[in-house]
C-alpha cells in the first residue's frame, strides 16, 4: 500500500503529533477491542514514522502528513491534563502559525482516519476547529468520499480497516504453530448504503450457503431494535431461522463489529 508514496514531511510537535495519546490510560483496552478498527490513523502513523521516503523538512516534501489522531483523541476524552477539544484547539492553533499549512493552506496535508461516520458526530465535528484547516487538502478514509468528506475542495483516499481483534488472534495462534481453523472472517452489518450494498448482502447469502463449515465464521451485527433490520439482514436472518441457527449478534457485542 505505501510503496509509492511521495516524499512527504511528518509533524513532531505534540500539538500536531498526537502518537503521544498511546500513553493514555484506556488506550491499550481501545486497541484490544472492537473498536480497533477505528484506529487506522495510528496504524498508518507507524508504517509513515519508518518510511523510507519520509524526509526532515516540509521545503523537501510534496505532502504533509498531519497525524492528528481525531477518534483516539475523542474516544479517550481526559488525558495528562488535557481534553480532547482543548487538543483540537491547539491542533488549529500550531497549524495557522505554521509555515508549512500557510504556503498552500493546507492543499497538500494529508490527515487519516478510519473512524466511523453518523448523523450529529462524523469526522468533521470530531475534528472540531481542525477540520477548515484540512478540509481543501488529502482526507484518508475507509471509502472515498466526494470533496474528502469535510465540506471542502480536498480529495480523498481509501486507506484500508486495521486487522481486526479476532482476525489478529486468529493469525496469532497459527503464526505461533497452531493450526488456523478459521479461513474466512467477517463480522458487521449486512445493510449498508452506497457501494457497498451489493458485497454485504452477498455476505448474508454465503453465510447461508455456509452454514455449518467451522472454517467460516460470519457475525452479521443487528440493531437492538432488530425491528429496524434491512432487507438483507432480515431475507438472512430469515433463512438461518429456518435452519435453526442462532448465529447474530447485537452491536458492538464480543465478536461482533460496530459497523
Amino acid at each position: 500500500m505505501l510503496a509509492d508514496v511521495p516524499a512527504f514531511f511528518m509533524y513532531k510537535h505534540s500539538a500536531l503529533n498526537h502518537a503521544w495519546l498511546r500513553s493514555c490510560d484506556g488506550y491499550e483496552a481501545l486497541a484490544r477491542s472492537l473498536e480497533r478498527e477505528n484506529l487506522g490513523e495510528v496504524d498508518i502513523y507507524d508504517q509513515l514514522l519508518v518510511h523510507p521516503n519520509r524526509v526532515a523538512t516540509p521545503e523537501q516534501a510534496a505532502i504533509i502528513y498531519l497525524p492528528v489522531m481525531e477518534y483516539t483523541s475523542w474516544r479517550l476524552g481526559r488525558c495528562h491534563g488535557t481534553e480532547h477539544a482543548e487538543r483540537m484547539a491547539r491542533a488549529s492553533h500550531a497549524l495557522l502559525k505554521s509555515p508549512a499549512w500557510v504556503r498552500c493552506h493546507g492543499r497538500d496535508h494529508l490527515l487519516i482516519s478510519t473512524a466511523w461516520n453518523r448523523p450529529g458526530l462524523d469526522m468533521r465535528s470530531r475534528l472540531m476547529a481542525v477540520a477548515p484547516l484540512v478540509g481543501n487538502g488529502i482526507i484518508g478514509r475507509f471509502k472515498r468520499y466526494r470533496g474528502a468528506g469535510l465540506g471542502g475542495g480536498g480529495c480523498g483516499i481509501e486507506v484500508p480497516y486495521p486487522v481486526g481483534a479476532v482476525a489478529a488472534r486468529s493469525h496469532g495462534e497459527a503464526s505461533h504453530g497452531g493450526a488456523r481453523h478459521v479461513l474466512l472472517h467477517f463480522a458487521g452489518a449486512l445493510d449498508v448504503c452506497c457501494a457497498g450494498t451489493a458485497i454485504r448482502c452477498a455476505v448474508g447469502r454465503l453465510m447461508v450457503a455456509t452454514r455449518g463449515e467451522a472454517s467460516v465464521v460470519i457475525r452479521p451485527s443487528l440493531p437492538a431494535n432488530r425491528s429496524l433490520s434491512g432487507p438483507c439482514t432480515q431475507w438472512t436472518l430469515d433463512a438461518i431461522a429456518r435452519h435453526g441457527t442462532e448465529a447474530f449478534t447485537e452491536r458492538g457485542g464480543r465478536e461482533g463489529s460496530t459497523r
